[in-house]
This record gives C-alpha cells, structure tokens and sequence, in this order.
C-alpha cells in the first residue's frame, strides 16, 4: 500500500472522526473512556461478544442448532455475571461506586433497593 499524503492522511482521519461522532449519536451506542489496557481489551471482547450474540440469536434454528446457541448464552451470561462480582468486589474495595446493571439485577433477582444496599 502506497504512503498517504498528508492531504489525505487528514481527509482520512477527518472522515473517521465524522464516523464515531455519527455513531455516538446512534440509539444504542454508548461512549466509554478506557483508562487502563484492561478495558481496552474487554471493550473489544465485549464488541465481539455482542455481534456473535446478535447473529447468533437471530439465526437460532436456521443456520445454528438451539441447542449450541442456548450453550453459548448461557456460557456468556455466565461470565457477565462473574465479571459484574468481581467489579462489585473491586469497587467496593477501592471505594468506587457502582450500580448494578438492570440486566444483572434481573438475572440475580435484585431490587434497584437492593442495589443501593449494596
């Protein structure tokens, strides 16, 4: 691949940031700062995750058996549910505050009153 011109190294970046800033405005789109190589790589896990989530659902009984499809959802529900101890745990050690998604809560049969318990 040839070596951009400046010229077009700008247009480039330009057309990306134009990119993220449509995407940020989508619906479903959240916007999160990674301040560690950490939740750099989870964020990317997490990305990955939700597209196999998503094609792996809307195809279930069509290109993916159920059985393999409920296999995986319930391995990922799994580990968002260890991840979300594990967060409580550091949290409240290092004296950060942390809510509980609505999702968790609902898997763990929790009130929002629970949550703030917590």
């Amino acid at each position: 691949m040839a070596e951009m011109t400046r010229e077009e190294r700008e247009k480039f970046f330009q057309t990306l940031q134009e990119r993220k800033e449509n995407l940020a405005k989508q619906r479903e789109t959240r916007v999160v700062f990674a301040r560690t190589r950490d939740t750099e790589a989870a964020l990317a896990i997490v990305q990955s995750a939700d597209r196999a989530l998503n094609l792996l659902r809307r195809n279930a009984g069509l290109r993916f058996p159920f059985e393999e499809v409920a296999r995986h959802v319930e391995a990922y529900k799994k580990a968002v549910l260890d991840m979300h101890k594990t967060v409580d745990e550091m949290c409240k050690y290092a004296g950060v505050p942390y809510r509980v998604p609505a999702w968790v809560r609902e898997q763990l049969g929790m009130s929002e009153e629970d949550d703030a318990e917590a």
